[in-house]
C-alpha cells in the first residue's frame, strides 16, 4: 500500500526549497512531499518530511489494524453466539431424551420443527423446553398424566 502525500509550507508558484521523503511501517508505504516557497534550509525541510512521512504512515497503519481488529471482534462475538446457541440446544436435546425418551435424532427434529411452527428462534425455543423440563412443578411424566374421556366423571387421587 503507498500513499502520497504533498504539502505546501507557502502559497506560491515559486518552489525554493523541496524535499521528498518515503517512510514504511507495518508495509504501509507513505511518500511525502514538502515544497516551500522561502529559503529553508535543506535539512529543515528533510527532517520536518521525515516526520510528517512517519507519523502519517504510523496513523495509517493504527487504522488497518484498527479495522483488522473490528473484524476480528465481530467473528468472535459470532463464535460465541453460536457456542451458545449449540450449548443451549445439546442441553435441551439432553433433556428431551431424558424425561421424553426421545432420540437424538428426534429431539433435534422437535426442536427445528416446534421453534419453526412457533415462530420462535431455535435459541428462544430451546430455552423454553430447559425451563418447562427443568422445574419439576412444571413436568408431569407421561405415565402418571390420566386421560379424561368426554362425559365420565373426573376422579382425583
Amino acid at each position: 500500500v503507498a500513499k502520497m502525500f504533498s504539502y505546501q509550507v507557502a502559497q506560491s508558484s515559486e518552489v525554493r526549497s523541496k524535499a521528498e521523503s518515503v517512510a514504511t511501517v507495518d508495509g504501509v508505504r507513505v511518500m511525502v512531499q514538502v515544497t516551500s516557497s522561502t529559503d529553508i534550509q535543506d535539512q529543515l525541510l528533510y527532517q520536518f518530511s521525515e516526520t510528517v512521512a512517519q507519523q502519517i504512515a504510523v496513523y495509517v497503519a493504527r487504522t488497518k489494524v484498527a479495522a483488522h481488529n473490528v473484524s476480528l471482534e465481530r467473528q468472535i462475538q459470532s463464535a460465541q453466539e453460536e457456542i451458545a446457541l449449540r450449548k443451549t440446544v445439546d442441553r435441551a436435546k439432553s433433556l428431551l431424551i431424558a424425561r421424553k425418551g426421545f432420540s437424538p435424532q428426534r429431539a433435534q427434529e422437535f426442536l427445528e420443527t416446534a421453534s419453526a411452527s412457533a415462530g420462535k428462534p431455535l435459541l428462544a425455543f430451546a430455552d423454553e423446553v430447559i425451563i418447562a423440563l427443568s422445574n419439576p412443578h412444571l413436568f408431569v411424566p407421561e405415565k402418571s398424566r390420566r386421560t379424561h374421556k368426554p362425559g365420565s366423571p373426573i376422579r382425583c387421587a
